[in-house]
C-alpha cells in the first residue's frame, strides 16, 4: 500500500502538470516557441514518476485543460460567439467542453496507457510513453466524430524539414516520436543511478538525430513544387492564382448580399491577366449552384488560353429534394460546372447536429455530406478539395491521392476565429497533409491564411490576414503514392498496441519467477514477497543441508528489527543463532 503523499509534494506534481499545460500550449502554431515541443512533457512525466493511476491521470487531465484552454478558448470562444451568436459566457463554456472532450482527454488517456515513468527502463519508458500518445492522438482523432486538432506535431509548422516522418508515418507518428524525445529528456532529469541518467540522455539525443535524420530520408517521394509566380515559368507548371477577397465578418444567419460579395471577387480575380486557375475560398459565391451558375460569367479575363475557376459553394442536390451540400465546383469561362466535390467531413454544431440534438433544437440548417472525396480534373491535372474542417482529416488527402490528385486545394473560412491563432493552427493540419502526400497544397481563403505549400510542407508564400488581395503561384502537380498515402495508420496503431501490451504484460512475467528475495523459509512452508532489508535471508551455517528447523515462535523472536526499506510485508528473519550484523 503506498504511503500518502505529503501535500507539498502534491502541490509540486500539480504545478508541474499547470507548467506542461503551458508549455505544450506556447510550442503552437499561434504563440509559437516551437522547440518547447521537444521538452513541454517532462514536468508532467517528471510529476508522474512513482505516482498511483489515478494521480496520473488526473494530472494528465490537468495538462491538457491548462494546454487546451491557452491555446484554444480564446478562439473557440469567438468562433462560437461570431458564428452562433452566442453570449461571451455561453460561447467560452462550448469553447471549454469542446477542449476538455478533445484535449484534457486526451492527454488523460496517454497517462492512462503509458504506466509510471519510473518503471522499467529508460527505453521502455520512452516507448511506452510513445505508444500511449500515438493511441491517444489517433482516438482524438477518431472518436465522437474526431476532432485532430492542436496535436503535438502541429508545434513543428514553422520547420516543417523536422516533420519529414509523416510522409512515412503521418503527423501522428511525429507526434510519438517527439513525445518519446520528452521521455528521454524526463529520463535524464529524473533521480537515479548514473547509468540510467546516461541511457536517458543517449535516447534523446538519439531520437532527436533520428527525427531530424528523417528530413532527407523521407523526403524524395515525387511531390511537386511551388514557387511564386515569375515572368517564366517550367513546361508542367500551372499558374494559379489565390484570391483573398475577406469580406466583413457576419453572422452566419445573417443575409449575405450577393452582388457586392461577387464583384469584389470578380475584381481581384480580373487585375491578373496571366494565371491558368483562380481558386476563390469555402462558400465564396453565396449562392445556390448549378441554379446560378451564370453568376460566373465574366468572372475570368477575357481572351488568351483557357481557364478556370475553383470555388465553393452551396449546392441544391436535385436527386434527393431538400438535400442540402457544400460543395467545390470547377468551372470554365462560359460557367460550365465540372464536378462537384461535397463535403465528406461536416462540422458538429455548425453543419450537422450531434446526438442527441437536433438540428432544430441549435437553429442550423443541416447539410448533407458526400458519400467520398471527388478529384475534379481539369487539362489532365486532378485536384483534391478539401473543404475547411476537411483538411483535419488525413483520411481524405489520402484517398484523394490515392485516386489521382496531384494538387490538394484547401477552400476555407477561418474569419470566424478573429486575431487568435486558430488560422496558423488550421494552416498546421494543411502542412502535414502536404507531407504525407507528397502534394502541393494551395489554401484560399477568406481573410486567411491564403497560402502556398510545396510538397515538403513548406510555405511558399501567403497573403496577410484581413486584406483583400491575389497570390499567384507556378505549381507542379506531385506524383507517386507514399508509404503514409498508401497504409495509413494502421501500422503505427499496430506498433504502438503492440508495444503497450508488451510493457503490461512485463511485470506479470518477472514477478511469477521465483528469487533468493521471495523464496520459501526451508521447513517452514511460509512463502515471502520482495524484502529490501540488511537482514539475511540465507540458511543460517549451523542449520543441517538435509534437515528442516522450525520458526522461532513470537515470544522468541527479536523484539526489534531494522529493516531498510519502508516497504516491507512479511520479512524472513533468522533465529537467534544468525550472526547477521546490526545496520
Amino acid at each position: 500500500m503506498r504511503e500518502p503523499i505529503p501535500s507539498a509534494a502534491l502541490a509540486m506534481r500539480v504545478a508541474a502538470a499547470c507548467a506542461s499545460g503551458a508549455a505544450y500550449a506556447a510550442a503552437q502554431p499561434g504563440l509559437g516557441a516551437w522547440p518547447l515541443a521537444f521538452v513541454c512533457l517532462v514536468p508532467l512525466l517528471l510529476a508522474c514518476r512513482g505516482a498511483p493511476l489515478g494521480q496520473r491521470v488526473l494530472l494528465g487531465w490537468l495538462a491538457g485543460s491548462v494546454a487546451t484552454a491557452i491555446a484554444t478558448l480564446d478562439a473557440g470562444s469567438a468562433g462560437a460567439s461570431s458564428y452562433f451568436g452566442l453570449s461571451r459566457p455561453a460561447a467560452l463554456a462550448v469553447a471549454l467542453a469542446v477542449g476538455q472532450l478533445f484535449g484534457a482527454g486526451s492527454f488523460a488517456l496517454s497517462a492512462l496507457l503509458a504506466g509510471d515513468p519510473a518503471r522499467g527502463s529508460p527505453l521502455a519508458a520512452a516507448s511506452r510513453l510513445a505508444a500511449a500518445w500515438a493511441v491517444a492522438e489517433l482516438a482524438r482523432c477518431t472518436l465522437f466524430t474526431g476532432f485532430p486538432w492542436l496535436l503535438l506535431a502541429y508545434a513543428l509548422l514553422p520547420v516543417p524539414e523536422l516533420a519529414q516522418l509523416a510522409s512515412l508515418a503521418g503527423a501522428v507518428g511525429v507526434s510519438a516520436a517527439l513525445a518519446f524525445v520528452n521521455a528521454g529528456f524526463a529520463g535524464l532529469l529524473a533521480p537515479g543511478e548514473a547509468t540510467r541518467q546516461r541511457a536517458a540522455a543517449g535516447l534523446a539525443a538519439l531520437a532527436a538525430v533520428a527525427l531530424v535524420a528523417s528530413c532527407e530520408g523521407a523526403r524524395g517521394a515525387g511531390g511537386g513544387g511551388v514557387e511564386v509566380a515569375a515572368d517564366g515559368r517550367g513546361e508542367a507548371a500551372l499558374r494559379v492564382l489565390l484570391v483573398q477577397h475577406a469580406p466583413p465578418v457576419a453572422r452566419r444567419s445573417a443575409p449575405v448580399d450577393v452582388v457586392p460579395a461577387l464583384e469584389r471577387l470578380r475584381a481581384l480575380t480580373r487585375s491578373e491577366p496571366d494565371f491558368d486557375l483562380a481558386v476563390w475560398s469555402e462558400n465564396a459565391l453565396p449562392a445556390l449552384l448549378p441554379e446560378n451558375a451564370h453568376l460566373l460569367r465574366g468572372a475570368l479575363p477575357e481572351g488568351g488560353a483557357p481557364r478556370a475557376l475553383l470555388l465553393g459553394a452551396a449546392r441544391a442536390d436535385p436527386a434527393r429534394p431538400g438535400a442540402l451540400h457544400t460543395s467545390a465546383f470547377l468551372a470554365d469561362a462560359s460557367g460550365e460546372l465540372l464536378g462537384p466535390h461535397d463535403k465528406v467531413r461536416l462540422l458538429p454544431f455548425a453543419e450537422r447536429a450531434p446526438w442527441p440534438l437536433s438540428a432544430s433544437q441549435l437553429g442550423i440548417v443541416p447539410i448533407t455530406p458526400g458519400a467520398e472525396p471527388r478529384v475534379l480534373t481539369w487539362r489532365g491535372i486532378g485536384f483534391g478539395p478539401l473543404l475547411c474542417y476537411e483538411v483535419l482529416f488525413a483520411g481524405l488527402a489520402r484517398q484523394l491521392a490515392r485516386s489521382g490528385a496531384g494538387i490538394l486545394v484547401n477552400l476555407s473560412n477561418d474569419t470566424w476565429f478573429g486575431s487568435s491563432g486558430a488560422a496558423e493552427q488550421h494552416l498546421a493540419a494543411a502542412m502535414y497533409r502536404a507531407i504525407e502526400t507528397r502534394r502541393p497544397l494551395l489554401r484560399a481563403t477568406h481573410g486567411g491564411i491564403s497560402a502556398g505549400l510545396d510538397a515538403s510542407g513548406r510555405v511558399v508564400a501567403r497573403l496577410p490576414r484581413d486584406v483583400p488581395g491575389t497570390l499567384a503561384l507556378d505549381v507542379e502537380p506531385g506524383a507517386g503514392v507514399t508509404p503514409y498515402a498508401r497504409l495509413g495508420d494502421a501500422p503505427l496503431f499496430a506498433l504502438a498496441v503492440a508495444i503497450l501490451l508488451a510493457g503490461a504484460l512485463r511485470p506479470h512475467a518477472s514477478s511469477a519467477r521465483p528469487s533468493p528475495s521471495n523464496a520459501p523459509v526451508p521447513g517452514s512452508g511460509i512463502g515471502t514477497t520482495t524484502v529490501s532489508s540488511n537482514i539475511s535471508a540465507s540458511r543460517p551455517k549451523s542449520w543441517p543441508r538435509n534437515t528442516t528447523r522450525t520458526m522461532p515462535s513470537s515470544r522468541s523472536m527479536p523484539r526489534k528489527l531494522s529493516i531498510q526499506s519502508s516497504m516491507c510485508t512479511a520479512p524472513t528473519v533468522a533465529d537467534s543463532s544468525s550472526t547477521s550484523p546490526a545496520p
